[in-house]
């Protein structure tokens, strides 16, 4: 047979396995939910599928491993072998493994999990140790294996293993299969196509700006003004392309909290909102260390042990949540939980010990708790295989900013915290307004601005430490000098008069930049940043306006850290 289309019915297989394994692990998920007899007709089907379709590509050794989990289930389906903690725990250790299995056959067709003669072993253990007790046990028509754990590690039918957002955003996919058709299509492909609807807004904009110059015929603009309107809905729908829900990201967050409970012997419920909430496939692909970070860190230094709960008068049962809410062209994640919240003085404390802050350093209490973000730094006295090797929220940080997004953090103690993600829909195209600083040109994404306002209309106040503030509607607002700030970096800029504000919302405070002119709002494409730019907090892309100049897109969020860290006034 020729090669390619050897590789090209391996490939089908590899998707098909992919999806067949995303279900298998959500049956899992909710199975002390769901049905008895359906749920194990689920996972014989998938597995019976799995089989077939391995067999005919020629990958044996993987048929040979899923025909033994399909044996197991026919047991168990006929109450020869007892459902229990221990049957659930290996159908999570085969889902493991044939998914990495199934990723690794993606870069090596001969590829053989190094497990597999581990888990096949706990496999025939049950299957031999059912043929010589010869007898038939009856599977609870609830299901409810849960009742039969260790009190330790699970006390009521609610425990670990809940997420009914993941149940019914599953459904709903199902539901748009059956009216939907899809039609899978190359990445590079996709990538290529918006690269160029970047380069036609580029010109599109280029244009229109002429079009205003240079006075052109009515009937001309009319036509300039139709093919704008086109564009950005062929801008839109090709953005849409690329647009993925969160919901296999959910899903995998689901099984690490149940997994580290289990490890950590805490009874934790976890529930998930907003997963069809949908994001770029960039940024979605690399949601997974930060979250898996959050989390880890959440079970490990937030949520407190049985003994310490029941000392505080706190239910024995934690509480994790993960959301996700669209917000005019951002997505904000939010990671919640309510455990013992971020201890400042412990925090500060540390931060000295390790030398990432000097002791005479007078900070507040946002700027304390973003210290947990620095390279090093953990408040864990003992290195677990969990976390305390101080490495994470630095990581969680990188990733985020390298997103174009910011991480903030709200706090109470012994009553928890929380971990708010706000990111870009798009990593292409966005909105933006466009403003001037000393004579040079910048952008900042539409969804980032409350409102623009007009320094010059109100009382400018001064305080001690030299910053200004003004009083808006009641409550009073920090006055931030881009210029000021953006002369710290490598930005050779001198400070001349500002006038307007450009105000953002920031830890639930209101901040004002003061800039000199305010321009325009516009389409912007989004281009990387060059060597020279790469590395400077706050400037996360450039771009080519319509009078053909290049500007700098800022993160608003991220200038006003530094402001606050470094006393910029």
């Amino acid at each position: 047979m020729n090669i390619n289309i050897e590789n090209q019915f391996i490939n089908i297989f590899l998707e098909e396995a992919i999806e067949n394994l995303a279900l298998w692990e959500i049956t899992c998920l909710n199975i002390d939910k769901s049905n008895s007899h359906e749920s194990l007709n689920k996972l014989f089907r998938i597995a019976h599928n799995l089989k077939g379709s391995s067999a005919s590509v020629g990958l044996n050794q993987f048929t040979d491993y899923i025909h033994k989990v399909e044996e197991l289930l026919t047991f168990i389906k006929n109450g020869e072998i007892e459902f229990d903690e221990n049957v659930l725990n290996l159908f999570f250790e085969i889902h493991s493994i044939a998914n990495e299995w199934i990723l690794s056959i993606q870069n090596d067709p001969f590829f053989v999990h190094n497990n597999i003669n581990n888990s096949i072993d706990k496999i025939m253990s049950l299957l031999k140790k059912s043929a010589c007790e010869n007898k038939v046990n009856t599977i609870s028509q609830g299901f409810e294996i849960f009742n039969k754990l260790d009190n330790k590690i699970i006390e009521n039918k609610e425990g670990i293993l809940t997420s009914k957002s993941i149940e019914i955003n599953n459904n709903e996919l199902d539901k748009k299969k059956k009216t939907d058709e899809y039609l899978k299509v190359n990445v590079n492909k996709l990538d290529n196509l918006i690269n160029y609807i970047g380069e036609v807004v580029i010109d599109q904009n280029i244009l229109k700006e002429k079009s205003i110059k240079y006075s052109l015929p009515q009937d001309i603009r009319n036509i300039i003004s139709q093919m704008d309107k086109n564009i950005q809905e062929l801008q839109e729908t090709t953005l849409s392309l690329r647009m993925m829900s969160l919901d296999q990201q959910f899903q995998k967050m689901n099984r690490i909290v149940r997994d580290l409970s289990v490890k950590q012997e805490k009874i934790i419920h976890f529930q998930s909102f907003g997963s069809d909430v949908e994001l770029d496939k960039l940024i979605v692909d690399k949601l997974t260390d930060p979250l898996t970070h959050l989390i880890r860190n959440a079970i490990d230094h937030g949520i407190e042990s049985k003994e310490d709960r029941i000392n505080k008068n706190k239910p024995i049962e934690c509480s994790i949540e993960l959301r996700a809410m669209q917000e005019e062209g951002n997505v904000k994640i939010s990671l919640k939980d309510d455990g013992k919240g971020l201890d400042e003085n412990k925090i500060l404390n540390k931060a000295i010990e390790k030398g990432i802050i000097e002791s005479k350093n007078n900070l507040t209490k946002k700027e304390i708790q973003r210290l947990i973000f620095k390279p090093g730094f953990s408040t864990k006295d003992e290195i677990s295989e969990i976390s305390g090797r101080g490495v994470g929220l630095d990581v969680v940080n990188n990733v985020i900013l390298e997103l174009k997004g910011s991480i903030d953090i709200e706090t109470e103690i012994d009553i928890g915290t929380t971990f708010i993600i706000s990111l870009p829909s798009s990593l292409s195209i966005i909105k933006g307004l466009i403003f001037k600083s000393n004579n040079q040109l910048f952008v900042v994404p539409e969804s980032q601005i409350s409102e623009i306002v007009d320094h010059k209309k109100f009382k400018i106040e001064s305080r001690i430490n030299g910053s200004e503030v003004f009083t808006l509607r009641n409550e009073i607002i920090p006055i931030i000098s881009l210029n000021k700030i953006l002369k710290n970096s490598s930005l050779d800029l001198n400070i001349q008069s500002e006038k307007n504000g450009v105000l953002i919302h920031h830890l639930g405070k209101k901040f004002s930049f003061q800039v000199d002119e305010i321009i325009n709002t516009q389409t912007i494409v989004l281009k990387r940043l060059s060597k020279e730019l790469i590395g400077i907090p706050g400037i996360i892309a450039t771009t080519v306006l319509g009078n053909g100049e290049p500007a700098l897109v800022l993160n608003l969020s991220q200038l006003i850290n530094i402001w606050s860290y470094n006393g910029i006034q």
